[in-house]
């Protein structure tokens, strides 16, 4: 099999913006994007609960109709990053959300969609089949991307 010529990898997952013809809908995580400084709270195997300073990378990807982000807290011992990928799908006007970090090894599924009061909300489940759920309400703060795109 031939490697195909032009760019890299990279530069055919990489879009500019949101798919103009969804780009509304679009934006209820393409809002995110950018590069964020975070605080990580993560739940170890010891069940303890631990704190770390990260980087949290969104873009958009494959045709402006996925946001996918890439999660690295450097601090958390042996820990690597992690990557979540957003479908938009027209027809159903879900996300579907895969997130996996081949190191631990792990992963998730879920469907996310608007909460209705501009917060959003994921549901579903992870490697184990145990149902897991993330929301986030609208927050008006402070607080912005350190870049964007």
């Amino acid at each position: 099999m031939a490697a195909a010529s032009g760019g890299g990898m990279a530069e055919l997952l990489s879009a500019d913006g949101p798919d103009p013809e969804h780009a509304e809908a679009l934006m209820l995580y393409g809002r995110l994007v950018g590069t964020w400084s975070v605080s990580n709270r993560y739940r170890f195997p010891d069940g303890r609960w631990r704190t770390a300073a990260g980087e949290w990378r969104f873009g958009w990807t494959l045709g402006g109709r996925v946001v996918q982000d890439v999660l690295h807290c450097p601090d958390f011992h042996g820990r690597f990053p992690g990557t979540t990928v957003r479908m938009y799908d027209v027809r159903t006007g879900l996300w579907q959300i895969t997130w996996f970090s081949p190191k631990l090894p792990s992963y998730f599924s879920q469907t996310g969609r608007s909460d209705g009061a501009g917060g959003m909300v994921q549901e579903g489940t992870d490697a184990q089949g145990r149902r897991s759920r993330w929301s986030r309400p609208r927050r008006r703060c402070a607080t912005r991307p350190t870049s964007s795109g």
